[in-house]
């Protein structure tokens, strides 16, 4: 399992699902969105100016994760939440997400519309008897802002 993941499964155990207020997470004009080779769309709304994430390197960001419906299923923002941090090109992260940041710049940030196959895919985010946060075969749209990219500390 990720650690993306591993957060995804503590906010559904609180069971702290919310509808994005005011966002049009789930009705994006994609026309405005640029498409990597991957099939990650992106979309910047600052750019930055520091260093690119390159594998192996520390990364810190901080991402609001919404369902296609809108509603968001994690935030590192949230109160009581700290930014997530992992190397990159490790598989800790959705790979979507990690393609998605390639090409950022320390303090950019940038949406990412992130399809089935490379963020959670068939099997979703699911709990036996209990629902799922992220639904099988769901495209997923995150709000990133990358806040740090150093050489791991080991």
């Amino acid at each position: 399992m990720t650690l993306s993941g591993v957060l995804a499964w503590v906010v559904l155990g609180d069971r702290r699902l919310a509808r994005a207020a005011g966002s049009s997470a789930g009705k994006v004009d994609i026309s405005k969105f640029i498409q990597d080779p991957s099939g990650v769309l992106y979309r910047d709304y600052k750019a930055g100016s520091g260093s690119s994430p390159k594998d192996g390197d520390l990364v810190v960001i901080n991402y609001i994760g919404y369902l296609s419906n809108g509603v968001i299923f994690d935030n590192t923002t949230a109160k009581g939440r700290k930014p997530l941090a992992f190397i990159y090109g490790k598989k800790q992260m959705v790979p979507g997400v990690e393609k998605g940041i390639e090409t950022m710049k320390v303090g950019g940030r940038r949406r990412l519309i992130v399809p089935s196959d490379l963020a959670f895919g068939e099997r979703g985010v699911c709990l036996e008897g209990q629902g799922c946060l992220v639904p099988p075969n769901e495209t997923v749209t995150y709000d990133v802002e990358l806040l740090r990219v150093s050489v791991a500390p080991f």
